[in-house]
């Protein structure tokens, strides 16, 4: 049986931006596999093995939309219950929950790698919202929307 992660490694690199220039250093993921916990976490001893012999670390961005498709209250709400365990820097619980409530965050397993491995370096301390839209604000369309949210690990 072929393995998701590793399915997913070749279709999107990781973007990084160090010394002021944004590149490409490693390989990104496509949360559409079912991830387990177990492979992000192995995962992100591995990246941060290779990120404490960086002088300047580099820039990890995390690029996902929240929740898909769903009326705008909907789409609020379950963006809220993802929100809410990023907020509280819980990478597991983010996971379970956007998994147990059918949570469509494309990014979801980017997010959990990245909140280990920044915790693997000692270097999550805190989420900075900075801000909160769903689609229905622009199309006005309030019965099929996306979510979108700002946030800053640090």
């Amino acid at each position: 049986t072929r393995d998701p992660l590793d399915a997913t490694l070749t279709n999107r690199p990781l973007q990084v931006l160090q010394d002021g220039n944004l590149g490409v250093w490693g390989k990104g993921f496509n949360s559409e596999s079912q991830q387990t916990l177990t492979r992000c976490e192995d995962f992100a001893r591995g990246l941060a093995s290779v990120l404490e012999n960086f002088l300047d670390p580099p820039l990890l961005l995390i690029s996902s939309d929240m929740n898909h498709y769903a009326s705008d209250a909907e789409t609020r709400r379950l963006d809220t219950l993802a929100l809410a365990e990023f907020d509280r820097l819980n990478e597991d619980t983010l996971f379970e929950t956007c998994q147990a409530n059918h949570i469509s965050m494309c990014g979801l397993v980017p997010a959990v790698i990245v909140m280990k491995t920044l915790k693997k370096l000692g270097r999550l301390n805190q989420s900075i919202e900075i801000g909160y839209a769903t689609s229905a604000e622009a199309s006005g369309d309030t019965t099929r929307c996306v979510g979108y949210a700002g946030r800053l690990l640090v």
